[in-house]
């Protein structure tokens, strides 16, 4: 049980109020994880903040969400990753819900070349 740390704790609370349709809250503790995570921790700091931005989305945010997605997508480079294709695939589709926001329309593009190339 060396990788559960408080930011895992936070992390793993965050996606549960997301499941449960609670973004707001989702949110709020997704920030309290970034916070709590390690830099060293990309994988699991990618899969949070993927989290994260959808939360961020959900709860109406979508610039905010647009952004933590942004910087999601310059921590996966090298992580290989099969539940963070699928945290990336969903913050990505709910991106491709805000078709006029730009910041959202950015997102869905540089993501969707992402996952692309993750693919290949």
């Amino acid at each position: 049980m060396y990788w559960m740390n408080p930011g895992e704790i936070l992390g793993q609370t965050g996606s549960c109020l997301l499941d449960l349709g609670r973004p707001d809250e989702a949110a709020r503790i997704f920030a309290a994880a970034r916070n709590a995570l390690s830099p060293d921790e990309t994988r699991t700091r990618a899969q949070f903040l993927s989290r994260a931005a959808t939360a961020q989305m959900r709860a109406g945010d979508v610039d905010a969400g647009s952004a933590t997605g942004h910087e999601v997508l310059s921590l996966v480079a090298g992580v290989r990753s099969a539940r963070l294709d699928d945290n990336l695939a969903l913050m990505l589709s709910e991106a491709g819900r805000y078709p006029s926001v730009g910041l959202a329309q950015e997102l869905l593009e540089c993501g969707q070349a992402v996952l692309k190339e993750r693919a290949a």
